[in-house]
């Protein structure tokens, strides 16, 4: 079994239309492939830096316009509780999950936070115990929330209550 690293954005369930334009704005072509309900696959556009040039002289890089390099399939699950948003991006194998690890991808992924007014967000490395705030402070080695992989409203916002207040004690 391959690796799996995601980013994890959590944001206020009042704010997710800022959330879905943010995270439109930075995939191609303004769409994906549908997976499942609620999930799906998109492809990033990047500026083309060190990072991304070492990934694509082990495969093949897809066309893409100067300067830039698409990065793709990144898979996509998006679930809104009473008060808390979440949009899980996740690498589509352990290639692209090396690749999900640089500073590249993740300042990708803050952008979309930050554009959307965010809490926070999380990357998780799969350790069963922790994973790591990216965004809006970088805490390595935080406890994950006991649920880990939320799918009703009421997980959803239990999920991110228990994150957040991991990071906001993790401050102190």
């Amino acid at each position: 079994m391959g690796l799996d690293y995601a980013y994890e954005i959590i944001a206020s369930s009042r704010g997710v239309d800022d959330l879905l334009r943010s995270f439109g704005k930075a995939i191609v072509g303004g769409g994906g492939e549908y997976l499942s309900a609620a999930r799906y696959d998109v492809v990033f556009e990047l500026p083309l830096d060190d990072e991304l040039e070492a990934y694509f002289s082990h495969t093949a890089r897809p066309v893409s316009p100067p300067g830039t390099a698409h990065i793709g399939c990144v898979y996509v699950d998006f679930g809104v509780g009473t008060w808390s948003a979440r949009l899980v991006l996740g690498a589509a194998g352990s290639t692209m999950s090396r690749l999900f690890w640089t500073p590249s991808i993740e300042q990708h992924v803050i952008a979309i936070a930050k554009r959307a007014r965010a809490h926070a967000v999380f990357f998780d490395y799969e350790d069963d115990a922790k994973w790591n705030a990216v965004y809006p402070r970088r805490v390595l080695d935080l406890p994950r929330p006991k649920i880990r992989r939320p799918s009703t409203g009421e997980d959803i916002d239990a999920h991110a209550d228990e994150a957040l207040k991991t990071l906001a004690a993790a401050r102190r």
